[in-house]
């Protein structure tokens, strides 16, 4: 489970990486986490994928 300290953590990080122009990606959440990513609509905030592979797809892609 994730609880909001959790999700602070995330935003954090991800604010951090912006600063240097990187970018996070989910990967590997379990079903549950999925969904609440997708109810609360974090997903248009984190890129959530099922897998490390779909994440460096998804990388390479945005890389051309």
């Amino acid at each position: 489970t994730m609880d909001s300290s959790g999700v602070g953590s995330l935003i954090a990080i991800k604010n951090m990486l912006k600063k240097y122009s990187k970018e996070m990606v989910i990967t590997g959440a379990n079903e549950t986490i999925a969904k609440v990513f997708y109810m609360t609509k974090m997903n248009s905030f984190f890129q959530v994928l099922p897998s490390i592979s779909d994440a460096i797809d998804y990388f390479k892609k945005k890389s051309k």
